[in-house]
């Protein structure tokens, strides 16, 4: 799904390990530049001393390198899940199968409806769902992948209920994975916003069910601080706020300089609406 002349920033072993060997050792796609969170595998586009700097100065950096080489290049950006270009305010995007293209100038996402949805027929699903195939974690991960990133892309179309199946499907199949539970703990917090606007009843069990993986997320990383900050997000939204003030609190002792969770705490605790 990425086109020849592009460049394409990616992250995650999941992701970065197969581009690598395609790239590194069969020598194919070399006609798209790839780039990594760190500098580690591909070119170091942050600077030398990037990598002494603490995590707060290399988000920094890494958001204002990226930001800069997505606005200046001529051809289409792309993007992996847990990218950082993800986390630029400035620049918006469409799913395109299982990465993100970033919109150019004049570009519009309903205008590419079709695009988004053509690039999941590229993919060859028969063997995702066969347990044959999901002898090791790394292979459950990459199928549990493929089912919530096309929930999200169904979710965003509002197709409710064909994304929540494509959810149910990533949770059987990434039980035990921490990305995929905090993941469908936001995919199906989303839902639940989508069906507040319209008012209708569905919202809190698609809240409980966030719930039900945000839990499982804590326990399978419990010293992750993203886990319990997107879970006391759902807490927040059910209007049950001392579990979030206490969930807030807990990703803020986990990582003090939490920005996210030290922000939003603040209204659970007094009981104001985020």
């Amino acid at each position: 799904t990425v086109e020849p002349g592009s460049q394409l920033f990616a992250a995650g072993d999941n992701i970065m390990f197969p581009i690598a060997y395609i790239t590194k050792v069969e020598g194919r796609h070399n006609d798209v530049r790839v780039y990594d969170n760190f500098g580690w595998i591909f070119d170091n586009i942050f600077g030398e001393d990037f990598l002494e700097y603490n995590d707060l100065a290399q988000d920094r950096i890494r958001m204002d390198v990226q930001e800069k080489m997505v606005t200046d290049f001529a051809g289409k950006s792309y993007y992996s899940v847990g990218a950082k270009v993800d986390d630029i305010s400035k620049l918006n995007s469409i799913q395109v199968g299982l990465i993100y293209r970033v919109l150019r100038k004049g570009e519009s996402k309903d205008a590419l409806v079709n695009e988004r949805m053509d690039a999941w027929k590229l993919y060859s699903t028969a063997s995702l769902d066969d347990t044959k195939n999901h002898k090791d974690r790394f292979s459950r991960e990459l199928s549990a992948q493929f089912h919530l990133l096309y929930g999200n892309q169904l979710a965003e179309l509002d197709r409710k209920d064909e994304a929540v199946a494509e959810y149910i499907k990533a949770r059987r199949i990434g039980r035990d994975s921490y990305w995929i539970r905090n993941n469908l703990c936001i995919g199906f917090d989303k839902l639940g916003n989508q069906m507040a606007l319209k008012g209708d009843r569905d919202e809190v069990r698609l809240r409980e069910e966030a719930i039900t993986d945000g839990k499982e997320a804590t326990v399978l990383e419990p010293g992750n601080s993203e886990g319990y900050n997107n879970l006391a997000i759902v807490y927040t939204h059910l209007g049950r706020l001392e579990e979030s003030a206490r969930t807030y609190e807990k990703a803020i002792d986990l990582r003090p300089n939490f920005v996210p969770a030290s922000t939003i705490s603040e209204s659970a605790i007094s009981g104001r609406a985020i």
